[in-house]
């Protein structure tokens, strides 16, 4: 019962942050420099032979960054953002490392809760879009732990937020790339649509400004067009993935799955199908 009450909180905390409100506040200066500085590492991250290196990398640059002094200077929604980002790059490695550890869990499960409390805590305060994603990119990881049911309420408001942001032209690159991916990943009975996720794919790239959003929207670009039989197109995007971070550790793996036959979005999607193929240990 008690983990049952556990899940039920859980997911009225989600919902909670999914309700309607503004979503325009900006960061102050200094806070953008500091997103910026944790988009770098969530680039440089994946230049790593291993998944450890990787580990070492976030653990270390997010002690060196959200240092207490920088952490007297900014906002309590953007500690949260920042921290949210630095969790789930951390929980990204161990979970390629090994899926089923519980470590890797407990701590996405712990930045969950924190940041969905923040968030029922600051209901009708304006907020930044980034605290959004990034709360989003947790919720996302997370759903294997949750009931179906659950799932299924979660993403349709995720999904409404996507389409509002779109509809009313105050999404960024970032939104454009998780709503591609959405689209995507969501069955067609759900509300997925390969057109939709073709169309925000293309837009995140148009609207890509840093190497940070270049790398990933040229990256998930390539591995859906290679999902399509695209090529061509394919090749485009990853080399530009490639020119960006050159001599990568996740592109270099990201390359031996496309030339065994799979995307990097169908591993993520179907891990244990994609590695039994590959007759690759878990």
């Amino acid at each position: 019962m008690k983990k049952v009450r556990g899940a039920f909180f859980m997911l009225l905390l989600s919902l909670t942050f999914f309700a309607p409100r503004a979503f325009s506040l900006d960061f102050s200066e200094y806070e953008n420099s500091v997103l910026q500085e944790v988009f770098r590492v969530r680039l440089e991250a994946r230049k790593f032979s291993s998944n450890s290196e990787s580990v070492k990398f976030v653990r270390n640059s997010r002690a060196e960054i959200l240092s207490e002094s920088v952490m007297e200077k900014i906002s309590d929604e953007a500690k949260i953002t920042f921290e949210n980002f630095f969790v789930w790059e951390e929980f990204h490695f161990l979970w390629e490392e090994n899926p089923d550890d519980d470590a890797a869990w407990k701590l996405l499960k712990n930045q969950y809760k924190k940041c969905m409390q923040y968030s029922a805590a600051h209901l009708d305060e304006e907020k930044n879009i980034y605290h959004s994603l990034s709360a989003m990119e947790l919720s996302n990881s997370y759903m294997p732990k949750l009931k179906f049911s659950d799932v299924v309420k979660i993403g349709l408001e995720e999904k409404k937020f996507y389409d509002l942001r779109i509809e009313n032209k105050s999404a960024n690159c970032t939104t454009y790339f998780n709503a591609a991916l959405w689209y995507h990943f969501a069955p067609a009975i759900g509300g997925g649509s390969e057109s939709k996720a073709e169309k925000y794919f293309a837009e995140a790239l148009k609207t890509a400004s840093t190497d940070y959003e270049k790398f990933f929207a040229n990256f998930y670009f390539s591995q859906f067009e290679f999902d399509r039989g695209e090529k061509a197109s394919f090749e485009k995007y990853f080399s530009a993935a490639e020119n960006i971070l050159p001599k990568s550790g996740f592109l270099e793996f990201a390359r031996k799955l496309n030339n065994a036959g799979f995307s990097y979005l169908e591993y993520t999607k179907n891990r244990e199908k994609v590695e039994k193929s590959l007759g690759r240990k878990q």
